[in-house]
């Protein structure tokens, strides 16, 4: 009697493909249905990720921590943190291309991210990519006691 194996054998290039596709289209569903706890996947870092960290050196403001994950049960991140503190900063790509952060998907996870956070004790600052250098006055008056979130 031949042996049964585990090993699937295509008869062409063409019906690998398609398996692949299934198994991709299967494991994305939950992303594309809006599912409210989709996979997390890595973040693509900005061209220039140091570029707040150095304004708050320069202005002797503490450092921020760098895509920190701040939920305990999801893989969230800020782009970056003042831990001791509690002031998230998140910068909002794809503003002129009509990124993740403005497609609705992305839109509705991020409404929920900013949610738990806030809800967590976080007063979350957001910022256009060209506005960055405003956070260092906001954070500045923050840290001052001076406005209220």
């Amino acid at each position: 009697m031949a042996r049964r194996t585990n090993v699937v054998r295509f008869s062409s290039a063409a019906a690998l493909h398609r398996l692949y596709k299934e198994r991709e289209a299967a494991r994305m569903a939950p992303i594309a249905t809006g599912d409210p706890a989709p996979r997390s996947r890595p973040l693509k870092a900005p061209k220039d990720r140091y570029c707040l960290a150095t304004l708050f050196r320069q202005e002797r403001l503490p450092e921020p921590v760098l895509e920190f994950q701040f939920h305990p049960l999801r893989k969230w991140r800020f782009d970056y943190a003042l831990v001791g503190e509690r002031i998230a900063i998140e910068i909002e790509g794809g503003v002129y291309t009509e990124g993740r952060h403005l497609r609705p998907l992305g839109y509705l996870n991020d409404l929920r991210k900013y949610r738990a956070a806030v809800l967590l004790g976080w007063r979350l600052l957001r910022y256009a990519p060209s506005d960055i250098g405003e956070a260092v006055g906001d954070v500045r008056l923050l840290l001052a006691g001076e406005l209220k979130t």
